[in-house]
């Protein structure tokens, strides 16, 4: 979580007890905001988790991790399944640290599952919202927009030609994880094709390595 500092003056943040949330304490520990929309809101009004510094203005950590601790549940509670508050992200997870917004549904349940935070019915309810988590790839072509549109290795070979190195390294992790969701979520076919696709990266990134040596 961060918040640029501001140069010019503020005025003074309406500071409350925390027993109730208002509005933007909910959205704040529910899904998060960037230094751009807290200035935004600043310019109309004030903001009981941001504090006057001699440097500016910046977030009051220990008041928004009271409020965290007081409204947990509640703000659990109105989740949806799949998804947490980021609130329980800055406060409960190391992935966390570096983190304004919530996380949207595929990282989240894939995160999730890797630290063994959710059950196989959360991730059933969850992963009908998104097509990746569920076994499909979207394909707008199609009159059903979730109809699975399998790859041969050599077409998964020929669309890696115009990715450079940097790109397809960024894919590996995603494919890995979509990986060990659907093994858990015990369809090892479709796992089966992202490690396929891991594979053929590797094999094309290292090909392109020896022909540069």
């Amino acid at each position: 979580m961060a918040y640029r500092k501001r140069k010019r003056p503020l005025p003074s943040s309406q500071r409350r007890d925390g027993a109730t949330l208002n509005q933007d304490e909910l959205e704040m520990l529910t899904v998060g905001t960037d230094s751009i929309e807290i200035d935004l809101k600043l310019m109309n009004g004030k903001l009981s988790f941001i504090v006057e510094t001699d440097e500016g203005a910046r977030i009051d950590e220990p008041y928004l991790a009271k409020l965290w601790k007081t409204h947990r549940a509640e703000l659990m509670a109105s989740a949806a399944p799949g998804l947490r508050p980021v609130g329980w992200w800055w406060y409960e997870t190391e992935k966390g640290a570096h983190l304004e917004r919530q996380p949207g549904l595929l990282s989240s349940c894939l995160w999730l599952l890797e630290l063994g935070l959710i059950t196989e019915t959360e991730a059933g309810l969850a992963e009908r919202g998104h097509p990746l988590l569920c076994g499909y790839i979207s394909d707008p072509q199609n009159a059903n927009p979730w109809k699975k549109k399998l790859k041969s290795p050599d077409e998964l070979r020929a669309g890696t030609i115009h990715m450079d190195d940097e790109l397809l390294i960024s894919h590996l992790p995603l494919l890995q994880e979509l990986a060990a969701w659907h093994r858990w979520r015990n369809r090892p076919s479709i796992a089966e094709l992202y490690e396929l696709e891991t594979n053929i990266i590797h094999d094309v990134l290292r090909e392109r390595s020896e022909a540069t040596a």
